[in-house]
């Protein structure tokens, strides 16, 4: 149909690729699909018959709002919005939430995890010429238990990575990179702390495909915290 729809989900969910899959089934799929992520709405297709997916649509400037009602009087341009945040409930939320989508968080989907950590496997191994027969029980159970902060974008990258790392013909917890408290050692509180601290601004960075400033601002620091630490990183 030509309704606007508003998905609603953390950063890493596939919420662009829901957008495209939308447009895929949809009456319009001969028509472009156009994809703002920077606030920046164009003004060269406003004649067009297309799919317009705007990301992070909470963090849209007081003029793009006032272009992107204009398009949404536009019947031949149908809106798909993605956000992370709610929407505080005006006129434009009431147009854009028509049919809302809520994506599940990776940690809250079971064992999809290892679902999709198959896909990915099949495909990264496929890839790289690799004989990979699949996960050992440990890795299944590190990913099954792990919080996957950065969701599926973040499952994928490490996935990728454990293909090219692995020297065997499974994956093993080693090569994903992740710990989870049922396998971390016990450490001091503060060596506890910083581990944590340096985890988790890192598992920041790569939701934010490595976005120190964006990063920063989604911490709530300075970003000289964060190039702090890539700097001890680095040593």
């Amino acid at each position: 149909t030509n309704v606007n729809v508003l998905i609603i989900g953390e950063t890493g969910t596939g919420r662009e690729l829901i957008a495209r899959e939308l447009h895929r089934r949809s009456s319009r799929a001969h028509a472009p699909i156009i994809v703002v992520n920077n606030g920046i709405i164009p003004d060269n297709f406003l004649d067009e018959e297309a799919t317009l997916f705007i990301d992070e649509i909470s963090e849209i400037s007081i003029s793009a709002q006032t272009e992107l009602f204009k398009i949404l009087q536009n019947s031949r341009i149908r809106v798909v919005a993605s956000t992370q945040q709610p929407l505080k409930p005006d006129d434009l939320f009431y147009r854009l939430n028509f049919i809302p989508i809520s994506v599940p968080a990776l940690r809250d989907r079971g064992n999809d995890v290892l679902v999709i950590a198959n896909y990915f496997l099949h495909r990264y191994a496929e890839l790289h010429h690799k004989t990979i027969s699949g996960m050992s029980e440990a890795a299944q159970n590190a990913m099954l238990n792990y919080r996957w902060p950065g969701n599926v974008r973040q499952l994928e990258n490490r996935i990728h990575r454990a293909i090219i790392m692995c020297e065997g013909t499974r994956i093993e917890v080693n090569d994903l990179d992740i710990e989870t408290l049922e396998n971390a050692a016990i450490l001091p509180l503060q060596a506890a702390i910083d581990q944590f601290r340096q985890q988790y601004i890192s598992s920041a960075l790569e939701r934010n495909a490595g976005n120190r400033t964006q990063t920063a601002k989604e911490l709530g620091v300075d970003p000289r915290t964060v190039f702090r630490h890539l700097e001890d990183k680095r040593r």
